[in-house]
């Protein structure tokens, strides 16, 4: 008997831990429901992009552009070239790891289902190598129905979108049979372009996932510190002054090493490559945890004994929503001497796994109904 073939449109050549889990395990999760799995590239489309004019928004002050003269009297020139290549093996590690567990879609080939999630796919006012393209909010070619899963518009809300980018949204909006997304901000991005109001909540697969196997047969990162604390960030987002200074202070007063795994810090000299696996085993090993991005908030909450999460102008959609529905809004702090505050609080995951569980339910309803509807 043929399996019913299922297509991904996701963000998995995004080279980002977060990015790599979550397509995991919305794969793992579809191919437990019989499907034949295999993930469709996003496709560029200059005529798409070319709607979207002037109109994306800027958050280059959260990262670091000191000019090339500064840089090279910073004190950290000799990790700047020396995480040049380690960041390089990172990427060879991603692209390693989407040969062995992402099977490419053919485009010319015809699929039962695609499925659009999760991550940021909606965020089309964010920079990205792909730009605007209605692909990805349905305009799909090669499947008799589309769906999304736990979709996420980050940052972007309708009133930043230009009136043709709107309108093309709402055009392939309408060939979307069923909405699922993960937080409010989405909700109300897609009721509003959309018109629809019979929208699906529902968490991230990077939530939903069991990877107690897959963690339990990674390898142990080379070298680790016996006691570390993990700053898991974009690459270069933590680097104003008094940030680095009171993360450096606060793990020297509680016997912490400062390390950094595939996001380069160029404070930080601990800086190590891994596998989306050997990652997760880190965040379950490490004595504290510092994040400030959503799929690092998903991590500690499942692995990690204790941690902060660090709130910003870009995050606060997202994440708000998020440190809401797993109730641990005493880990989020605005203000980085907070987490001398957040250092004594262990996470109790108890009532989370329990909520997972349920969602978990949910989920594979969701996906079932619209495989086999």
């Amino acid at each position: 008997m043929s399996k019913d073939k299922i297509e991904i449109l996701s963000m998995q050549h995004v080279n980002n831990f977060g990015s790599f889990i979550q397509a995991y395990s919305l794969k793992e999760m579809l191919e437990s429901l019989g499907g034949e799995v295999s993930f469709l590239d996003i496709e560029p489309r200059a005529e798409d992009d070319a709607l979207m004019k002037q109109a994306r928004l800027d958050f280059a002050s959260e990262v670091d552009h000191s000019s090339a003269v500064n840089k090279l009297f910073d004190g950290y020139l000799i990790n700047r070239f020396r995480n040049k290549a380690i960041r390089k093996h990172q990427d060879e590690i991603f692209e390693a790891c989407r040969k062995k567990h992402f099977k490419k879609a053919d485009k010319n080939e015809q699929h039962k289902l695609c499925v659009i999630g999760s991550d940021e796919v909606f965020n089309c006012i964010q920079e990205s190598f792909w730009g605007f393209t209605s692909q990805l909010f349905g305009n799909v070619k090669n499947a008799d129905n589309v769906i999304t899963y736990a979709a996420c518009c980050g940052f972007t809300k309708p009133q930043d979108v230009p009136s043709a980018v709107a309108d093309k949204i709402r055009e392939s909006f309408g060939k979307v049979s069923s909405f699922s997304v993960r937080d409010e901000n989405t909700y109300n991005f897609v009721k509003s372009l959309s018109g629809r109001e019979d929208i699906s909540y529902n968490l991230d697969p990077a939530l939903l996932g069991n990877f107690d196997k897959e963690i339990g047969e990674a390898s142990a990162i080379d070298k680790l510190p016996e006691k570390y604390c993990l700053i898991y960030s974009y690459p270069n987002r933590i680097h104003k002054d008094e940030e680095i200074k009171a993360i450096k202070e606060f793990c020297k007063e509680n016997g912490l090493e400062v390390i950094t795994i595939g996001m380069q810090m160029m404070w930080i000299s601990k800086y190590y490559t891994a596998d989306p696996f050997q990652l997760l085993k880190a965040f379950k090993n490490a004595e504290f945890v510092i994040t400030d991005t959503f799929h690092g908030t998903i991590f500690a909450s499942k692995y990690s004994k204790k941690f902060a999460v660090i709130s910003r102008e870009s995050n606060q959609n997202k994440l708000a929503d998020l440190v809401n529905r797993l109730g641990i809004n005493d880990h989020m702090v605005s203000d980085i001497s907070d987490i001398k505050k957040v250092y004594g609080i262990e996470h109790d995951k108890t009532s989370m796994n329990n909520m997972i569980g349920l969602e978990r339910e949910k989920t594979m309803n969701y996906l079932k109904e619209n495989l086999n509807g």
